[in-house]
């Protein structure tokens, strides 16, 4: 996906501008959550899981049907 993140010659007018008024730091971020920025953080997931956990589950098979990145799989407990 190209974005005024990208170094995409379309983009190039709105990247230069982004890194001329953000700090290196803040670009970094902007850019990284430009990627993620629709998809549950790590500390969400865990809740989640922990609040399955008090539910009663204690392991098994799980389907979930907008599974995107991945994410709540990667962070199953064991």
């Amino acid at each position: 996906m190209k974005s005024a993140f990208s170094r995409s010659p379309e983009w190039a007018k709105e990247n230069a501008q982004l890194r001329e008024l953000l700090t290196k730091e803040e670009y970094d971020a902007a850019a990284s959550a430009s990627l993620n920025a629709f998809y549950t953080s790590p500390e969400v997931i865990a809740a989640m899981w922990k609040g399955m956990e008090r539910l009663g589950f204690t392991g098994g098979r799980v389907l979930d049907p907008s599974m995107g990145s991945g994410r709540f799989f990667a962070l199953m407990p064991q």
